[in-house]
């Protein structure tokens, strides 16, 4: 829906047919704390609707929404403050993932605030060349991975870019994730 309502009705009739929703307010590339700040208290809001309505349902975020193009630190506070209200009211967070600038910052972060909070996801993507390292290290910190092929035209010194390479790195990566909730 455009608006939370309209998500929340969005949300019941999946929650009622059996499918997991997630909330995500578009945004991204935010450079200014305020507007970063104003994101923060609309997903705030998300995750109290979640509460209240007692949806099953998590919420899906952007670091660059959250202030990561401003500062690191603004972004990762973000982060906190939503893995605890989240926790509060017994759901996740998702941190999507943006181009290979913003890579390391955000895997960083999710690593911080799961080894924290405990109640975060990452989206990862297997075309970028650290993926596998990052894989390993982030593993046993539990949460959920999700895998995707990779939406970014990104460099050749940080991405594979043929369709073929792509696709055997994918099958790998999530040959490691499967192995590892054995």
């Amino acid at each position: 829906g455009d608006t939370l309502d309209e998500a929340v009705a969005v949300a019941r009739t999946l929650n009622a047919d059996g499918f997991q929703v997630s909330l995500d307010l578009l945004g991204e590339e935010v450079h200014d704390t305020e507007t970063a700040l104003a994101a923060v208290d609309r997903y705030l809001e998300c995750l109290d609707r979640i509460a209240t309505e007692r949806l099953d349902a998590n919420i899906a975020v952007k670091p660059t929404h959250l202030g990561l193009a401003v500062a690191e630190e603004l972004a990762a506070d973000s982060i906190a403050r939503l893995a605890i209200r989240a926790s509060e009211v017994g759901t996740t967070v998702t941190i999507d993932m943006e181009d290979s600038r913003y890579t390391g910052g955000t895997v960083d972060m999710y690593a911080l605030a799961q080894e924290e909070h405990g109640n975060l996801g990452l989206a990862l993507q297997a075309c970028m060349k650290r993926t596998p390292a990052d894989l390993e290290r982030l593993i046993p910190l539990g949460g959920h991975i999700r895998l995707c092929k990779g939406a970014y035209l990104e460099p050749p010194e940080v991405a594979l870019t043929t369709k073929r390479q792509i696709s055997i790195a994918y099958a790998d990566q999530l040959r490691s994730l499967m192995a590892s909730s054995g």
